[in-house]
C-alpha cells in the first residue's frame, strides 16, 4: 500500500469536492448581490465563488465589478 492506494482514494475525493464547489457556485451565481461599499447590484460568475472563501444563503464575500472592492455582499431581495 504505497502511493497508488493513496491516489486511488485522493483523486476521486478531489473530483467530488470540485464538482460540489462548482454546483454551489452555479447556484449562487443565479442571484444578484448588493455591494456594501458602493451599493450597486451585480450578478457574479459561478467561478467567483470558488475564490471568495465565504458564502452562505444570504451573503458572500465577492469582488464588486463596479468599485473593484472585495467585501461581504448580500443577496438582493429585488431580483428584477
Amino acid at each position: 500500500m504505497g502511493w497508488g492506494f493513496s491516489a486511488i482514494i485522493a483523486i476521486p475525493l478531489l473530483l467530488i469536492l470540485l464538482l460540489f464547489m462548482a454546483f454551489i457556485g452555479r447556484d449562487m451565481s443565479r442571484k444578484k448581490y448588493t455591494c456594501q461599499v458602493c451599493g450597486k447590484r451585480f450578478q457574479p460568475k459561478w467561478f467567483e465563488f470558488l475564490a471568495g472563501g465565504y458564502y452562505s444563503s444570504n451573503n458572500a464575500k465577492l469582488r464588486c465589478p463596479h468599485c473593484r472592492r472585495r467585501t461581504q455582499c448580500s443577496v438582493s431581495h429585488d431580483q428584477s
